[in-house]
């Protein structure tokens, strides 16, 4: 049966330092285009456009407001485009100044006065929510590539001492009456001191009274977009919205643009940065130190993951991930004795009595932690294989 009335569509002009602007923000997400990631493109009421995406964890948001050429826009709309039309448009950029860009509910077309193509939309594709953002109480301005300087410094391993490639969090503070803007990366654990990294900073819309907290600076995150002097150039100047947790989302803006990234508080946890490792497995912030991660495995709950000391008194840590299979339940000797004899026989994953709770753990060192991503999927496995094991045990409850 063939459709009567046609699908709507939109069609825009698109120059190269749109797509540059773009290309700056989106391309090192790292899309999951089966797991419904994908760049969308919108127009507003007022007739600027926005493009918006969202991937581990980060949500980048570019406004353009000059040199648009609307072609057929009236309305507000929202579209998907696929990253393999985002890729070829960055190729036609190489020998042409323009390309006419037409997307639909089910199309996404390219074209110049040469080239047409034409690809069927993501049928996952799901737009980005804008992430709730904490109130306002300072906002702190910096040179984007001063801040470039001091965060790939920050992140160069000092000299005298190797941890596996492990670093500390970056702790940032606002020196108002100094102007400054600190960064602090406390290597005391393997005896290499602390380091400190200033920039000049403008401060504007401070509360009077309002308390500033520390917090762990997103540099993982920023540094994926922050990622070279080009890109530091096509950013300009940073500003960095405080709340006054330090938790949730930190929102950075420039000109036209917007980043929302995960904001970890105040924590002396000493580890990998997750966001960096963990790889291609979906995950959320639970908490400044505890990382929920999305198993299709397992539907009651989810794995958590945290970084903790291998041992008191610091050193090395471990990465610990977890899973709660019963709840309420009386820690009695038959319980434990229950427990021991199904750690005889489960693989991957021991079984512990946590307050009322059974949960199920697995550690990794931190010199093999290029293999978190797949130690958490084989714990994930592991797991999914116990229920009918721990169904008697449940029931005798």
């Amino acid at each position: 049966m063939s459709r009567n009335t046609p699908t709507p569509s939109v069609t825009f002009a698109m120059s190269p330092p749109e797509f540059k602007l773009l290309a700056t923000f989106m391309a090192p997400l790292h899309f999951d285009e089966s797991n419904g990631e994908s760049v969308w493109v919108s127009r507003r009421v007022d007739g600027s456009r926005t493009w918006t995406a969202h991937a581990n964890g980060t949500t980048s948001v570019i406004e353009i407001r000059d040199g648009i050429e609307s072609l057929n826009e009236t309305d507000p709309w929202a579209f998907p485009i696929p990253e393999n039309l985002l890729i070829a448009i960055g190729k036609i950029f190489l020998t042409y100044d323009e390309v006419i860009v037409t997307l639909s509910d089910d199309t996404a077309t390219i074209a110049t006065d040469e080239i047409t193509i034409t690809v069927a939309q993501n049928p996952h594709a799901h737009q980005p929510a804008i992430p709730p953002m904490s109130e306002s109480v300072c906002e702190v301005s910096v040179d984007a590539s001063n801040l470039w300087i001091v965060l790939t410094t920050a992140r160069m391993w000092p000299a005298g001492g190797d941890g596996n490639g492990m670093n500390p969090p970056l702790v940032c503070t606002f020196d108002i009456e100094k102007g400054l803007l600190r960064l602090s990366a406390d290597w005391t654990t393997i005896g290499l001191g602390i380091h400190q990294f200033d920039t000049k900073a403008e401060f504007g819309n401070l509360e009077p009274g309002a308390f500033l907290p520390r917090f762990n600076f997103p540099h993982s995150a920023l540094l994926d977009i922050l990622r070279d002097p080009v890109a530091a150039g096509r950013m300009s100047e940073i500003t960095i919205h405080a709340n006054t947790t330090g938790e949730g989302f930190i929102l950075l803006e420039g000109d036209n643009w917007k980043l929302h990234v995960p904001a970890l508080a105040d924590v002396d946890h000493w580890g990998h940065d997750l966001d960096a490792v963990i790889g291609g497995i979906d995950y959320e912030w639970a908490n400044s130190t505890l990382v929920h991660v999305l198993s299709p495995e397992l539907t009651r709950g989810v794995i958590e993951l945290r970084a903790l000391p291998a041992r008191e008194g610091g050193g090395p840590f471990k990465y610990r991930v977890s899973y709660e299979l019963l709840n309420d339940v009386v820690p009695t000797l038959d319980l434990y004795n229950e427990l021991n004899s199904l750690n005889e026989g489960a693989a991957g994953c021991r079984l512990v009595v946590d307050g009322n709770r059974v949960v199920a753990l697995s550690d990794l060192t931190q010199e093999n932690y290029e293999l978190l991503e797949s130690h958490v999927n084989a714990f994930a496995r592991d797991v999914s294989a116990l229920p009918p094991l721990l169904g008697a045990l449940d029931g005798g409850r």
